[in-house]
């Protein structure tokens, strides 16, 4: 297991394609808010694409892998890892509210 890096060595949380996912977890920006952090196995992602994207919405999102919500006053980590492994069919997109910018960081093998 290994955080997902772009060629230059920072963490990327979305990826195309077919692989395995552990988890993933980034640090919330706010901690007087709520925060949200999802993934989502995306159907949108074409052969085309070089990555998943950041949604703004998981309205009409088919297939969300995992939804991790945070209380405000209360958690400071989003973070989720799997008791077994995931595996994706096209790759992932996330959606994120209230969670620092760059520091999402998706655990695959």
């Amino acid at each position: 297991m290994y955080v997902l890096q772009c060629p230059g060595g920072y963490p990327i949380p979305a990826k195309k394609g077919k692989f395995e996912v552990w988890g993933f977890s980034a640090p919330v920006s706010n901690t007087g808010l709520d925060s949200r952090l999802a993934i989502v196995d995306d159907i949108n992602i074409t052969d085309t694409e070089d990555t998943g994207f950041v949604l703004g919405t998981l309205t009409g999102a088919k297939v969300v892998l995992a939804d991790a919500k945070g209380l405000a006053s209360a958690d400071t980590v989003l973070s989720v890892i799997f008791p077994d492994v995931i595996k994706t069919r096209h790759g992932i997109s996330i959606f994120a509210q209230n969670v620092v910018a760059g520091s999402v960081c998706l655990y695959v093998s």
